[in-house]
């Protein structure tokens, strides 16, 4: 299961998010996400805000919440929240914004400060939960395969290259023998 929407549904039913090395997400107690209303359709998530603290340690109740929603020990439920977290790390290192699903999107300024963009607003079902844990592998590799695309970007061939090397070499030749029978 992937880790993102279980940050978005933690900050929607704790109204506090933190996350170590980055910051505090907010939401407002008074937006509220009402699922009847939304039946996994996004809408614009207003009132969540960002607190830049870099500082902030590791909160038990967070991991405690992925181990229980993923189904996993605690060491692993803190593993992938830090690979997660390294992750946005390295993204916001290098410049690139990087969307935390139904939560907003985080981009590094020069000034090494964060500035923040509240996104869609997500609603998962429980009866999708086990949908999504039958398909956690193809989505994971999909995942993978969205942030290899950034770091390493899909060379584009041309389709005219080809043809016009072949014509060289059969130029070439058809110079080389007229060029013997000539001599």
């Amino acid at each position: 299961m992937k880790i993102a929407p279980l940050l978005a549904q933690y900050l929607y039913s704790h109204k506090r998010l933190d996350l170590p090395g980055l910051g505090t997400f907010l939401l407002d107690p008074s937006a509220s996400i009402e699922p009847e209303t939304n039946k996994n359709k996004a809408s614009n998530l207003e009132g969540v805000s960002f607190e830049n603290k870099p500082s902030l340690k590791e909160t038990p109740e967070l991991i405690q919440f992925i181990s229980s929603q993923a189904g996993k020990i605690k060491a692993l439920a803190a593993a992938d929240l830090e690979s997660h977290l390294g992750l946005a790390q390295q993204f916001l290192n290098i410049g690139k914004p990087f969307l935390f699903e139904g939560i907003g999107t985080l981009v590094k300024m020069r000034s090494g400060e964060f500035t923040f963009s509240s996104g869609q607003a997500i609603y998962v079902s429980p009866k999708d939960q086990t949908v999504r844990d039958n398909r956690s592998a193809t989505a994971t590799e999909e995942s993978i395969h969205d942030y290899k695309s950034v770091f390493y970007p899909k060379k584009t061939r041309t389709q005219w290259k080809k043809p016009v090397a072949i014509f060289l070499l059969v130029a070439g030749l058809g110079l080389a023998i007229w060029g013997g029978y000539t001599v």
